[in-house]
């Protein structure tokens, strides 16, 4: 009978299905994950394996970095709310003072304007 397939192409594939088997990726009752057998461990070659994990375990898991972005939230709006609060306070300085400044060129063409009585009772 001729050789349908090559011989090292075949000896690989030999060994795939030995190592499949040698793994045993998916167990009796079949792949609970789906790369599950299929990654293997650089180092000592042993396949690595999906595990569940509680609600309990997974809170445990993420409540610091719940807790963390919390406080950082916190602090990132009090920082938020002083800058409001000091850009208000700049805006509401910078309409007194223009005010104060727009009375003060009124007084002062008043002044020019008024007649010598006005005039010596601001000088004395």
């Amino acid at each position: 009978m001729p050789q349908l397939v090559e011989e090292n192409i075949f000896q690989s594939v030999a060994e795939q299905l030995d190592e499949n088997r040698r793994r045993n990726r998916q167990g009796r009752r079949g792949a609970k994950y789906l790369l599950q057998g299929l990654l293997a461990c650089g180092c000592c070659g042993y396949a690595y394996y999906g595990k569940p994990v509680s609600s309990a375990g997974r809170k445990a898991e993420f409540e610091p970095r719940i807790t963390t972005a919390k406080e950082r939230l916190a602090r990132l709006q009090i920082e938020l709310k002083s800058q409001v609060d000091q850009e208000a306070q700049a805006r509401d300085l910078r309409l007194v003072v223009d005010t104060l400044a727009t009375f003060a060129r009124q007084i002062a063409a008043g002044l020019d304007q008024a007649d010598w009585n006005a005039k010596r009772d601001k000088n004395g």
